[in-house]
C-alpha cells in the first residue's frame, strides 16, 4: 500500500464515522410504528445504493485500473449524494412515511371543529 492509499482509506473511514453515527441516531428516535419502518427502509435503501455505488469504484480502482478508479472517486461521490437522495425519499414515501404527522394534525381539526 502506498501512502496515497493509506491518506485515501484514512480519509473513508473520517468520513464514515460520523455517517455511521448519524444512520444510527435516525435510527433511534422515537417515532410511531409506520414512520420507524419508513425511515428504516429509507435508511436500508440509501445504504444499499451508497454501497453498489462504492463498491463498482473499488472494483474499477483493484481490479481494473487505479487510474481510472482515482479519477471516479468524485464522481461516484456526486452519483452516491443525488442517488441516496432520490432513493431515501421515495422508499420512505412508498412505505408510508410522514402520513402520521398528517393524519394526526388532520384528526385535531375535527375534534376542534
Amino acid at each position: 500500500m502506498t501512502n496515497n492509499d493509506i491518506a485515501w482509506l484514512a480519509g473513508l473511514a473520517v468520513t464514515a464515522i460520523p455517517t455511521i453515527i448519524y444512520y444510527i441516531l435516525l435510527m433511534t428516535e422515537d417515532y410511531g410504528p409506520i414512520e420507524r419502518r419508513a425511515r428504516r427502509f429509507a435508511i436500508l435503501a440509501s445504504f444499499i445504493v451508497f454501497m453498489a455505488i462504492w463498491s463498482v469504484t473499488a472494483s474499477i480502482y483493484s481490479f481494473v485500473s487505479e487510474l481510472a478508479g482515482i479519477f471516479l472517486m468524485f464522481p461516484s461521490i456526486g452519483l452516491s449524494a443525488v442517488a441516496v437522495w432520490h432513493v431515501s425519499r421515495l422508499t420512505y414515501r412508498k412505505m408510508g412515511g410522514g402520513k402520521e404527522s398528517q393524519s394526526s394534525s388532520s384528526e385535531g381539526a375535527t375534534v376542534r371543529s
